[in-house]
């Protein structure tokens, strides 16, 4: 695998260099000019226009708000963007992503938010995703759409979607070759390039790895990533470019603890865990392609595929799960405006996946060995989902916005029990259809120059992953899995004050079927085997505020603050209780003194209230706060140091916990430790 991702790698970095000598680059004018030409990839400055004129919580998020300190995950791209909720499960890239109190049980993977690369779709066929997947250092901006505000995507879900823009040779004048270093043996590079060719082909690749030790047992990772894309802009002014990601990614688990051995020493692995070498192992392939025509009037039509491969060795205490998946879209998408005042969206996104899930037996008492199979899954999943938004302005400061989205999804899940002796038993064999409508109402005011005012309602759906359809609580082929759907009432504002830019939303989701991950009851708590069921009712409310900028001609702020409240509403089991999960109050806050001659030094912060870790709620993860201290120096355009400190005091806290049906108020193996007192130190050069 590592042979074949290098070689590809290398292939892609070393053509711009041979062709250097044959090939005038551009002028610098001639850049910028193409940089706002690009349909596969529009500049900054659109995106952000375009997430202004939508009626919901939107975020911009650029490279230098992250790259300026240890990107180890794309938890620290998204730190200081109200709303989410990102931790590294153990120290490493496996991140539980959060929005809005999506998927908020699912403690591995992610549900509910649609990830996405130029448009096209990350997760899997059934909506679920890996977060490991994204590697924030190859993105020239991310977009981040919370809630179901990207239908012009097709996402109708709870959480919202992720855009991640892609680099590429049209876009940059300069290519990243970084080198971080940190404590507990951290590792992280980056090394990029890219070519314009002959004005009409561009190429770009970037190559990335990370090896850590991790600061507790059983935590090490080794992973390389490669990304590359290859452009063509054609006379009739339409562009193609195709996508390749070749990633192998190899990630121990130390497991989730008790809070008493939290306390006493965070840095042990779960008995089990060690006990089996637990590791999330996967090695992806994915190629995708895509295609825009301009149209009339600043209008365009987008046209994608993509195909994706994942093997996965996952051994477990109970048992070592394999997997092998297969997941391809097809997607179509246009842009049509109609003078000044009328906007209209469209298009359609069909996806299909299938997977083969074994599960076998040690052999040996401890490690990793496999020995005979246990268990045989097969899953398939299938979608179709149509989508249309119309914009309307109905004077020079108010927007109207009105949309829809149908879906067809459709789940099939086979598992059969293989006992020691080799004799097969038919656990379940079933499958489900799901349909959705998802209405979409909506308004932005822009109030004053400087202050813009948005309201909508909207609903979501969401059939339920692959994963969720199989691990029910029932396994009689007569259970189905519901649907989850939802109607979100919301307000909010962004702007500037001066220098300072805002944004501010609160939001009212009233929920049904919410579809909620806990630890089997029939088994000890703990265990770490899930299964899944439809809550009746429950409602999420939330406020999310966001402030950054210059405070002062020498200091900068940036802080992102998170309010959440999710709870049951009338449960049979659990009343009114709160959803266990997720903090009610999370923030994160950086300030950066700078002297205007390239030196910046500041602080760092995390606040996180306790919360609950069962749907009984007996009990809790304590509240934390943690401090950092960063610094760096940019001497030019091309060059840039830093270091940086995290959790200096060396607080002992749970960053994120696993779930619990009921704990009844003891102590319970769900809580994972945050990193303790690190340092890292970092160089970046544009080349």
């Amino acid at each position: 695998m590592r042979s074949i991702l290098l070689a590809t790698a290398v292939a892609i970095l070393v053509t711009p260099v041979l062709a250097e000598n044959e090939i005038e680059l551009p002028t610098i004018s001639v850049l910028a000019e193409q940089i706002e030409d690009s349909l596969t990839a529009p500049s900054a400055e659109l995106a952000q226009e375009k997430l202004d004129a939508v009626p919901g919580g939107t975020t911009l998020i650029r490279p230098e708000q992250y790259r300026d300190g240890a990107v180890r995950d794309i938890a620290d791209a998204l730190r200081l963007t109200p709303g989410v909720f990102a931790q590294s499960r153990f120290g490493s890239d496996e991140v539980r992503l959060s929005i809005r109190g999506s998927g908020i049980t699912q403690t591995f993977n992610s549900r509910g938010v649609r990830l996405l690369r130029d448009g096209l779709p990350l997760n899997d066929a059934d909506g679920n995703v890996r977060p490991q997947f994204i590697d924030p250092l190859v993105a020239q901006y991310i977009e981040v759409y919370r809630g179901a505000n990207a239908l012009e995507y097709g996402a109708a879900t709870l959480g919202g979607a992720i855009n991640i823009i892609s680099p590429n040779a049209l876009a940059l004048d300069g290519y990243p070759l970084r080198i971080e270093a940190g404590s507990n043996d951290y590792r992280r590079f980056q090394v990029a390039n890219g070519k314009i060719i002959d004005d009409d082909w561009d190429i770009y690749g970037s190559l990335t790895g990370v090896s850590q030790d991790g600061f507790r047992e059983n935590a090490r990772q080794e992973t390389i990533r490669f990304y590359g894309n290859l452009g063509r802009q054609w006379d009739s002014g339409s562009e193609t470019r195709l996508h390749l990601n070749i990633q192998d990614n190899n990630i121990e688990l130390p497991g989730s603890i008790t809070k008493e051995q939290l306390e006493t020493d965070p840095s042990v692995a779960n008995a089990g865990s060690l006990n089996r070498n637990s590791q999330r192992d996967f090695d992806l392939y994915r190629f995708a392609v895509q295609h825009s025509v301009p149209l009339i009037n600043g209008g365009k039509a987008n046209f994608g595929a993509s195909f994706q491969n994942a093997k996965m060795f996952h051994p477990l205490p109970f048992a070592l799960l394999r997997a092998d998946q297969d997941d391809a879209s097809f997607s179509a998408r246009v842009q049509q405006k109609f003078g000044s005042s009328h906007s209209l969206v469209y298009g359609a996104l069909a996806s299909w996946g299938q997977s083969t899930n074994p599960r076998f037996r040690f052999a040996g008492a401890t490690g990793a060995n496999q020995g005979t199979q246990s268990r045989d899954e097969s899953n398939d999943a299938a979608g179709l989902e149509l989508f249309i938004q119309d914009t309307i302005a109905l004077n020079d400061s108010l927007d109207f916005i009105a949309g829809t989205q149908l879906v067809y999804a459709r789940r099939e899940n086979t598992t059969t029990n293989i006992d020691a002796s080799g004799i097969r038993t038919a656990l379940a064999d079933r499958s489900a259809d799901y349909t959705g409508f998802s209405p979409k109402l909506g308004l932005v005011w822009q109030a004053h120059d400087n202050a813009q005012l948005f309201s909508n309602i909207s609903r979501s759906f969401e059939a339920p992953t692959t994963i969720e359809f199989a691990q029910t609580l029932d396994d009689s082929s007569n259970f189905e899995l519901g649907e989850q759907t939802a109607t979100t009432f919301e307000i909010g504002s962004r702007g500037n004050l001066g220098s300072m830019n805002y944004e501010l939303a609160l939001y009212y989701a009233d929920i049904q079927d919410e579809i909620l991950f806990q630890d089997d009851p029939s088994t000890p708590v703990g265990s770490g085997i899930t299964v899944t069921s439809n809550a009746d009712k429950t409602i999420h409310t939330g406020v999310e505020f966001g402030v950054n900028g210059a405070l002062t001609p020498w200091l900068d702020l940036a802080t992102a603050y998170t309010y959440s409240d999710f709870k049951f509403d009338g449960d049979v089991l659990y009343g009114d209780n709160e959803i266990p999960g997720i903090p009610n109050n999370f923030a994160n806050l950086e300030l950066s003194f700078h002297n205007g001659k390239g030196f910046r030094v500041g602080p760092t912060a995390t606040w996180a209230d306790s919360y609950f870790v069962d749907f009984a709620n007996t009990l809790k993860a304590d509240s934390y706060a943690i401090w950092g201290l960063k610094a760096a120096y940019t001497p030019n355009d091309s060059m840039n140091f830093f270091i940086e400190a995290r959790n200096l005091s060396d607080k002992t806290y749970a960053s994120n916990t696993g779930i619990l049906a009921d704990a009844g108020g003891n102590d319970a193996n769900v809580f994972n430790p945050g990193i303790d007192r690190s340092f890292f130190a970092g160089i970046e050069v544009s080349l």
